[in-house]
């Protein structure tokens, strides 16, 4: 250490020196110049050998107290790096670790300094500051680790403290309403199992295990107007929940026809359920007839108004004014100023298809909701991405086109796909533009029903 300290002040005196005959404006070819720049160059390599020998150790604390590591200062061209040649050999001797993306970070972490289920933060960081045996990390190591578990769940924050996994939860089951076959009331149904890995139903009793098993989640049919679902998870972490008790929706459709001079009502409840009805205005429900088969229409029947229930769900009531004008094509009347809002069950099964009435929503400016968007590839069948929407969320031809095409451009680059669209409501912002798309799909009003159309 002496001569280090020695040979430094010699280097400033050098230094000291050359600056007073730059000052003095002394030519660098002066003799006197290079024999102190000769001088100061050497006493550069004494200070750096002085160093060589004096650092040769480091010391760091560790499980056996303070120990220590061989130290060799290295100059590379002429350049020095201390911290990068320290973090080197406390790397090798497993003191500095720099890797803290992997899971063994998060796993020594809990291992040795997050050793209770729940622990404040800043005691976990003190920890670390004071444990020997605790490796060294770059300063943001252990924040950064909290602020990537907690934001997959593994860890949970909560006013200051951190909670680490296993959670116990409760199960949970989700049911969403996918596609509804309006001729045969089927339902396809999309249910979400959370903290459970398995999903029990049953018709007339709460379900157990025993009961019959969901066997596929995405995709379940069913034609019954209740279910209920039970979510277990079968490692026996989690605790099971709640029943979910799911109920269908009954759906009542009219018809007219006239026959041998008479006019005639055909009513079909989907799924099928008692339908009551009255020809004289009064309350379905209360002095209804029981609907066996069609019914001729009396003379000076304003309105028919019938509703449909079984087991304790009711569909809503059906209100049918009586024109008192023959049956003709077009008979729908629409105000071409006001919005108009159809509901009606549409399903394009090709792919081109699709695309022309995406075009044709975008000319007319159409927003549809109740939607159902599925995108597959034809080689590998369980290859498919599904958009939907409820049926308040309304979506422009414009953006949903958008959706589709960077769903192909980023899950499927250049494979072949197919699409099908569902939707069951579309909005006009005028009856005209209804009119339009009427006309430009060729079709007419009779192809429409009056409880289709809300204006």
């Amino acid at each position: 250490m002496d001569k280090l300290l020695q040979s430094s002040k010699e280097y400033r005196g050098m230094k000291k020196i050359i600056s007073d005959m730059d000052k003095e404006r002394t030519p660098q070819s002066n003799p006197q110049y290079k024999q102190a720049q000769d001088k100061l160059d050497k006493i550069k390599l004494r200070i750096l050998q002085s160093s060589r020998e004096t650092f040769s150790k480091i010391y760091y604390p560790s499980k056996k107290g303070i120990t220590s590591a061989d130290f060799l200062m290295e100059f590379k061209e002429n350049n020095y790096n201390g911290e990068e040649q320290i973090i080197k050999v406390l790397t090798d001797r497993k003191k500095f670790e720099k890797d803290v993306s992997g899971d063994m970070f998060r796993k020594k972490c809990e291992d040795r300094i997050f050793t209770q289920k729940k622990m404040r933060f800043i005691d976990i960081k003190e920890r670390a500051a004071i444990d020997s045996k605790w490796q060294w990390y770059i300063p943001s190591a252990l924040e950064t680790l909290k602020n990537n578990m907690v934001s997959k769940d593994v860890w949970r924050e909560n006013g200051g403290y951190i909670e680490k996994g296993p959670f116990i939860e409760k199960t949970q089951v989700s049911v969403r309403e996918v596609y509804r076959d309006s001729e045969t009331g089927e339902v396809t149904l999309s249910i979400k199992n959370l903290y459970g890995d398995k999903v029990y139903y049953d018709i007339d009793s709460e379900p157990t295990s025993a009961s019959m098993k969901v066997k596929d989640l995405s995709n379940f049919k069913t034609k019954e107007l209740k279910l209920d679902f039970l979510c277990i998870d079968s490692s026996g972490v989690n605790e099971t929940g709640e029943v979910y008790h799911w109920e269908n929706k009954i759906e009542l459709k009219y018809s007219e026809f006239i026959n041998n001079n008479n006019r005639y009502m055909e009513l079909k409840a989907i799924p099928d359920a008692t339908i009551k009805y009255t020809t004289d205005g009064s309350n379905p429900k209360e002095h209804g007839g029981i609907y066996d088969e069609a019914f001729i229409i009396p003379e000076n029947t304003v309105y028919v108004l019938a509703i449909a229930e079984k087991d304790g769900i009711e569909s809503n009531k059906l209100e049918v004014k009586i024109n008192k004008v023959d049956i003709e094509p077009d008979r729908i009347q629409i105000n071409k100023e006001k919005p108009l809002i159809l509901i009606k069950n549409t399903r394009i099964n090709e792919t081109a298809e699709v695309y022309k009435e995406l075009e044709r929503f975008k000319n007319f400016n159409v927003e549809i909701s109740d939607i159902s968007v599925c995108i597959s590839t034809s080689k590998d069948t369980e290859k498919w991405i599904e958009i939907s929407t409820g049926k308040e969320a309304f979506i422009e031809g414009e953006k949903l086109e958008s959706q589709i095409e960077n769903i192909k451009t980023n899950l499927f680059d250049k494979e072949k796909t197919d699409i099908t669209l569902d939707y069951r409501q579309s909005y006009y912002k005028t009856g005209q533009s209804f009119l339009d798309v009427v006309a430009d799909k060729k079709m007419t009003l009779e192809d429409f029903k009056e409880e289709e159309i809300e204006q």
